[in-house]
């Protein structure tokens, strides 16, 4: 269990991510799920909405830039280097290692990067409490 929520229920809200958007390339699935990770963590549940949502969006444009000085640009495409929307391109994309050896790092980075800025954020909470 994430955040109240249980692990399948996360998978089964993210399932449509993968391909950058359900196969369109458009932004990589692991910033998407970075995404919905922070809301997740930080999103507007009760309390002050605004604050929230700016406090929210502060971390996704921080991980959103983290991502891309990291791997240059967020586009599935760009990052694996394959068009899904030529014949076969698809197929090829999951036939070759790109997928197994590019996406777990993508992946990684994202929840590394929102657990580590989810961590310092507690702790200067919990250092103002002290």
């Amino acid at each position: 269990m994430v955040y109240g929520l249980e692990d399948e229920n996360l998978w089964q809200a993210a399932t449509g991510f993968g391909g950058g958007m359900g196969g369109s390339q458009d932004v990589c699935g692991a910033v998407s799920g970075g995404v919905l990770a922070a809301s997740v963590a930080l999103g507007r549940l009760g309390g002050e909405p605004a604050k929230a949502r700016a406090r929210t969006y502060k971390v996704v444009k921080d991980v959103y830039a983290r991502f891309v000085q990291e791997f240059g640009q967020p586009d599935c495409r760009t990052l694996t280097g394959f068009d899904f929307n030529e014949p076969g391109g698809y197929d090829r994309f999951h036939e070759s290692s790109v997928r197994a050896e590019k996406c777990p790092r993508l992946v990684t980075f994202m929840v590394e990067t929102v657990a580590a800025m989810e961590q310092d954020r507690r702790n200067r909470e919990a250092s103002k409490g002290s």
